[in-house]
């Protein structure tokens, strides 16, 4: 399928934060972050959901994991499966405190051309929800600082957004470049970081709330099983 390669671009970043590197072009200055989600708003928000108790969350299995993320099934018609890009890029390419011991991630088209948009949803699962907690506030902090930088040519802008009250944290980030611009969620639940992106063409990003409740609900149910 055809992408233009502003949206390429924004795909990249948006399927990328999520994954630990120590690489990347980016501010030198750049401490650890976590961001994402919404709409135009530049306030963030870091919020905490009394109802979602990390001490309940168990870890799955790599195979538990994957069955865990957002898949067809879970997305309004007409989308079809991308493949992951598999970058390891950072916001300024910080360096993550610690590594995920499992990951899973799902790419999603719909349209061509202009009409075309992307979501993408990725599980970054730590040992302890401790150390989840510790790459999420990396994230946060990191995008305190981060606020643009060059990649492959490309300038990237970052601004904080509102975030759902979802999970033990959330965090937004809105990313542009190049006339395109990209939503990206951060939810923190238990030992899972989760992200939820999306980005269109168009000046109107596609709705991702209901994709972020799906997904923060698909993977609450497999860590809340005996």
């Amino acid at each position: 399928m055809h992408r233009s390669p502003g949206l390429v671009a924004a795909l990249l970043l948006t399927g990328s934060l999520t994954a630990c590197s120590s690489g990347g072009e980016g501010s030198p200055d750049a401490t650890s972050s976590s961001p994402i989600v919404g709409s135009s708003s530049s306030a963030t928000t870091t919020s905490a959901a009394p109802s979602s108790s990390s001490a309940t969350k168990r870890v799955l299995s790599a195979a538990e994991l994957t069955r865990a993320t957002l898949a067809l099934a879970d997305l309004p018609p007409g989308y079809v499966e991308e493949t992951p890009s598999g970058s390891n890029r950072t916001f300024c390419g910080y360096k993550p405190p610690v590594q995920e011991k499992q990951k899973s991630e799902a790419w999603f088209i719909k349209g061509v051309g202009s009409s075309q948009m992307a979501l993408t949803s990725t599980l970054r699962q730590f040992a302890t929800s401790s150390e989840a907690k510790k790459s999420f506030d990396a994230l946060a902090n990191t995008l305190k600082t981060c606020k643009q930088e060059t990649y492959q040519g490309e300038t990237f802008t970052y601004r904080l957004m509102s975030a759902p009250k979802l999970g033990n944290a959330s965090l937004g980030v809105q990313i542009s470049s190049g006339g395109t611009t990209a939503e990206q969620n951060f939810i923190l639940n238990g030992p899972v970081l989760i992200s939820v992106g999306g980005v269109a063409l168009t000046s109107s990003n596609p709705d991702i709330q209901p994709m972020i409740k799906a997904q923060v609900q698909k993977l609450d149910t497999a860590q809340t099983q005996p």
